[in-house]
């Protein structure tokens, strides 16, 4: 045909004249062939070809949409329409098709951050594997950010941050047994050493991955270097010791003073108490032998200067995620560099991993003579004479210390706390640690809410009240767009607010039934009457107030309160039009109560995080207003952290009882993370992967809880 002839023309205005031309025509094999030869037509008309063929059902354009819904000119959403079928497809292939071209193509074949929107039409069970290999195996720290805050959280992070607050406090104990000081001890900066501290401050910056990627014996190695950093003050922070830090930094000695002060603090530490020396021991093998890191090549060709080309074929440098870094295993490289013959590599390995002069070098014998039996007495300025020394008997060979040099020289990065960390920052280790050593007490009753945010586990049942409420208006837009993604799993919680008070009635006197009423056998025999049996129907009679409570504060902020904005409105959904049902929403922080309407008028999508948080007084604002409701069940749930800042853990647990016991109130908890303190005897762990699953629980767990409170 003649649009098949122009489309095969050299010319680009021919070729895409006549490619439209068959479009126009609905001639799909003459389109197709167009497609598929060499021809002078233009991207944009050959994607808008195949667009066209693909929405009429032919997959063999794939190839062609799918450039066009990676280019970032097309609309995420006109992406998402198209492709949404083949997406959602259960064994579909094109989901992984899109990751992998994005993981092996790099961000000039396809954005991660693209990637994953177009992922979210994916089905949950495809689209949870293929997010966990872009955090695992992606190198865009936007996509990565994204996937960690929609990250449900593992059940190990309790242990995890727990872990890492005993060990921070464990170090501010012995702090101020060491230096008389409190020394407040943080997680240090991303794409930062492991450790470090700034002479004449209180502060003291470690790593958490020891911890956070359950590394053996990964307590005492942070431990061991919250005691190393403390050493610098103690023998390395006055005012002459700063000053020759200073002098070695111009000289260029700086790392190499810094290998020679780490051995001269330890060493001080062990003869302190020898469980420090344990502690010592394992940081010091995890930074010299067990590390991996990865390093800039031109920085590691200057350190390995004439030795890289033999000692690069015996390592095999792994791939780093950075383009210009390898990645090295630290004790694999220092031995061998001991092997062919580098004597600072060997010195090394001599004094800090304890292997003693193992070559027989006469370098290495030659600068251990330095360390001997008064080495621990030394000041400053004596260990600037050693390191000088050292520098004059090694010469470049000592360039190894600026990377391999003990822990100040491994450094980790942001990319390993965003797979490792799940989510622990260090605000949440700061309030744990502030929990463990000084619980925050409630505040008397009339003082200004506040403050820092803090799990408070006093043993102190009181609470300040909240007396200012604020009514939060209704948006039947934003509810609906909050609404729209959650209305299945809202029909499948109605499903069991109808049963609630679903029970047998009997009747008797009836000529069909279940069962024989035996006081009618009297009648059947004198009068003949035939109604001797006892029929059972099902009477519905559900009779519930629920009240809803959001927790609002600054530590829900994020992904936090979506989720819980999102489960207080499939609530609000699963209610409305209930007759039986009296529902009632609310937020809360420590200041103020928000009322956020009732199931036809929820307000929950509105509400906003700030502030600290009272539970305790926002459940017993919530548990006044059920009192004073007719309805026989009373149902309180808090949608929540579980993180009390401005009452204690205990008078939140106290309240929880006396409602259950002497006011014959249910209480539940939906977490929207794993919990550091259960207050609620009966809770559930809200699952963004595996929405039907919580949604499941909580009615088994309304069902159980109602229904018993309807059968007293």
């Amino acid at each position: 045909t003649v649009p098949a002839a122009l489309a095969r023309s050299p010319d680009p205005l021919l070729a895409d004249a006549g490619l439209r031309a068959c479009v126009a025509g609905g001639d799909a094999a003459a389109t197709l062939a167009a497609l598929q030869r060499d021809g002078a037509s233009t991207v944009p008309a050959r994607r808008e070809a195949a667009l066209a063929l693909f929405e009429r059902g032919e997959t063999a354009t794939l190839p062609l949409v799918i450039d066009w819904a990676l280019d970032a000119a097309t609309t995420i959403d006109d992406a998402k329409r198209v492709l949404r079928r083949r997406l959602a497809e259960p064994g579909g292939e094109l989901p992984r098709v899109l990751v992998e071209r994005a993981l092996l193509g790099g961000a000039a074949a396809a954005s991660e951050t693209r990637v994953l929107d177009l992922l979210a039409v994916a089905s949950a069970s495809v689209r949870s594997g293929l997010v966990a290999r872009l955090l695992l195996d992606g190198n865009d720290a936007v996509a990565r950010k994204r996937i960690v805050a929609d990250r449900l959280f593992d059940p190990g992070r309790t242990a995890k941050l727990r872990e890492l607050a005993d060990a921070f406090a464990w170090g501010v104990m012995r702090g101020r047994e060491l230096t008389g000081k409190r020394f407040a001890i943080h997680i240090t900066p991303k794409r930062d050493q492991w450790g470090f501290t700034h002479m004449g401050t209180t502060e003291i910056h470690v790593t958490p991955l020891p911890i956070l990627q359950r590394v053996r014996h990964g307590r005492d190695i942070v431990e061991g270097l919250i005691l190393h950093e403390f050493g610098h003050h103690m023998w390395h922070g006055d005012k002459d010791s700063l000053r020759v830090w200073r002098r070695a930094k111009q000289a260029g000695l700086h790392p190499l003073l810094n290998l020679v002060a780490d051995e001269h603090l330890e060493r001080n530490l062990r003869s302190l108490d020898a469980d420090f020396g344990d502690r010592i021991k394992r940081l010091d093998a995890q930074a010299f032998q067990h590390a991996a890191r990865e390093i800039a090549v031109d920085d590691l060709l200057r350190m390995l200067q004439g030795n890289a080309p033999a000692v690069f074929g015996a390592i095999e440098p792994g791939v780093a995620f950075a383009d210009d870094a390898v990645r090295v295993d630290s004790g694999r490289l220092l031995a061998e560099l001991d092997r062919v013959g580098h004597s600072f590599a060997r010195f090394v390995r001599a004094l800090r991993m304890g292997l003693g002069d193992r070559s027989g070098d006469p370098k290495v014998a030659q600068a251990l003579s330095h360390f001997g039996a008064g080495f621990r007495g030394l000041d400053m300025r004596g260990l600037y004479r050693v390191t000088r020394a050292l520098a004059a008997l090694f010469g470049g060979d000592a360039l190894l210390a600026q990377g391999f040099g003990g822990h100040e020289s491994v450094q980790w990065n942001e990319r390993d706390a965003d797979i490792a960390g799940d989510g622990i920052a260090d605000g949440d280790v700061q309030r744990e640690v502030e929990r463990i050593l000084e619980p925050p007490r409630p505040q008397a009753a009339g003082a200004a809410g506040g403050g820092r945010l803090a799990i408070n586990v006093g043993g102190d049942a009181a609470y300040r009240r909240i007396t200012k409420l604020q009514v939060v208006p209704h948006d039947p837009a934003l509810h609906e767009s909050v609404a729209q993604p959650v209305r299945r799993h809202a029909s499948q919680l109605r499903q069991t607010l109808l049963r609630l008070g679903l029970s047998h009635r009997h009747a008797r006197a009836r000529m069909r039934g279940h069962a024989l009423d035996r006081a009618r056998v009297l009648p059947l025999v004198t009068r003949g009457d035939p109604r001797l049996l006892i029929a059972r129907s099902i009477d519905v009679s559900s009779d519930l107030f629920l009240g809803v409570l959001v927790d609002c504060s600054g530590s829900m902020s994020g992904a936090n309160l979506e989720r819980a904005r999102r489960f207080g409105v499939l609530v609000a959904e699963a209610a409305r039009g209930l007759t039986g049902v009296d529902a009632r929403f609310y937020g809360f922080t420590d200041k103020v109560i928000y009322e956020a309407g009732d199931a036809r008028r929820c307000a929950v999508s509105s509400l906003q995080a700030s502030d600290g948080n009272n539970d305790a007084a926002a459940l017993d604002h919530v548990a006044n207003v059920a009192a004073r409701s007719t309805r026989r069940a009373k149902l309180l749930v808090m949608i929540s952290d579980g993180l009390p800042t401005e009452c204690s853990v205990a008078a939140l647990r106290n309240l929880v009882v006396q409602l259950g016991r002497r006011h014959r109130m249910c209480c539940a908890q939906v977490a929207v993370r794993p919990l550091s303190e259960v207050c609620f005897p009966h809770y559930v762990l809200l699952d963004d992967a595996n929405l039907d699953a919580a949604v499941r629980r909580f009615a088994d767990l309304i069902g159980k809880l109602v229904g018993r409170a309807l059968a007293m």
